[in-house]
């Protein structure tokens, strides 16, 4: 993700509630991306273990696959657990 989110400048200081209203749409704009890519891990990683072969360079991809699966996978749940109340 490239863009960065530019706040308009006042000479106001944002209220706690502003700024939780403001973070909340971008998260909810994300939502949607996070969900299709770990979708998209989880269709490749599926897709790869059905190839066999004993190329190092399958083996390779194979393995690349695999963690970027799980990495996604684990980037989805960090992100979802963010949303649970906090203690």
């Amino acid at each position: 993700m490239t863009e960065i989110i530019q706040f308009p400048v006042t000479e106001r200081e944002w209220t706690e509630a502003e700024v939780d209203h403001i973070q909340a749409e971008v998260y909810r704009e994300v939502e949607s991306e996070v969900c299709e890519l770990d979708l998209m891990g989880e269709i490749v990683e599926g897709l790869i273990m059905e190839c066999t072969s004993r190329d190092r360079k399958l083996e390779r991809a194979s393995f690349a696959v695999v963690k970027l699966a799980n990495m996604l996978r684990d980037f989805k749940a960090s992100y979802y657990k963010r949303w649970e109340p906090q203690p």
